[in-house]
């Protein structure tokens, strides 16, 4: 039978995916600018985290989280929930691979190349010195402080080559005239990259990618370039879906609104088929009013007939579900 975590802030949400959020599932929030993508993800992790049901890492590839969200909100869920969940930084340490399964560090590789360009009295500057050690190191660790259950590890400003980096895949996107072209030398196994070694140390259930549209909507975006975007987005998906299954992990994505090219049907969002294929459940986050949200899901943004609708409304302690007659139903927690 399958594991299954219930969310009891908003009961009707766990209607949607069959009596809970089950393991090994992958959740992709869209919608448009300040819809509440992001309180919603968060919500939802805090409450989940502070049953001890896991801890979470938080992957923040727009570096807002921790201004916008972390501190405030996570005062008003403690209040609300009446538990604690720590909010933690994640830290990189970057090495260069030498021969033999050793490393350095690269603030030591750094010293010892210096050493080696003053003896042959080359002359060069800080800058392009540490142009010269990033072409080399390809390792890189996550680490963090570890105080058991209840923690959200945070992982901010993080850039499309930085994931890839984590997830064990060596690749080099660059734009060549009028084209952008990916160029993979090297694909690991997923289960033994630096991000699986944090999963399993940390113990983590629940992973959060906020967001995926922006990895993908910083490339260009001419014809020309929409197969090195789709090469792109089914790498990231791919190792994700992968993690999940490996680990039982709950994944969650936010996604930007874009422009469906069809002009109906469907709303859009970044990353197109790999994103709608590759997450089980899409669900569509729109404005109705200042503080009034709907939430519309289905299981594949392709099939309306799995369509359901949530309407949400935004409290000072974060979302609660909107009763028939329209008023927030308090009794939710």
């Amino acid at each position: 039978m399958v594991e299954r975590f219930i969310v009891r802030s908003l009961p009707r949400l766990n209607e949607v995916f069959g009596g809970g959020i089950p393991r090994e599932s992958m959740i992709h929030i869209y919608g448009p600018y300040q819809a509440g993508k992001t309180l919603l993800i968060y919500q939802l992790i805090y409450e989940l985290v502070g049953q001890g049901l896991g801890n979470a890492l938080y992957i923040d590839t727009e570096a807002s989280f921790r201004s916008n969200f972390s501190s405030e909100m996570g005062r008003r869920f403690r209040e609300r929930f009446g538990n604690e969940v720590n909010v933690l930084d994640v830290k990189l340490s970057k090495s260069v691979p030498l021969k033999g399964g050793k490393k350095m560090t690269v603030s030591e590789f750094k010293r010892y190349l210096s050493t080696i360009l003053d003896d042959l009295g080359i002359v060069y500057d800080l800058e392009d010195l540490s142009d010269a050690v990033r072409f080399f190191y390809r390792k890189v660790d996550l680490e963090a402080e570890s105080r058991g259950r209840g923690n959200i590890y945070l992982l901010d400003r993080v850039d499309l080559s930085l994931l890839l980096k984590l997830m064990d895949v060596e690749a080099e996107v660059e734009r060549k005239g009028q084209k952008t072209e990916v160029r993979i030398k090297g694909l690991s196994d997923p289960t033994t990259s630096p991000l699986s070694k944090f999963i399993r140390k940390y113990r983590v259930m629940y992973l959060v990618l906020d967001s995926i549209g922006m990895l993908v909507k910083n490339l260009a975006v001419s014809l020309s370039d929409l197969p090195a975007r789709a090469v792109v987005t089914n790498l990231v998906v791919g190792n994700l879906i992968r993690l999940a299954s490996e680990y039982g992990l709950v994944v969650f994505a936010t996604n930007h609104e874009s422009k469906n090219p069809t002009g109906k049907g469907f709303h859009s969002f970044y990353g197109g088929y790999a994103i709608g294929y590759g997450f089980k459940y899409s669900l569509y986050l729109s404005r109705m009013g200042k503080s009034r949200r709907r939430l519309v899901g289905e299981r594949s943004p392709l099939l309306p007939e799995f369509e359901f609708t949530l309407d949400l409304v935004i409290k000072d302690d974060g979302f609660h579900e909107v009763s028939n007659d329209g008023t927030p139903d308090e009794a939710t927690v």
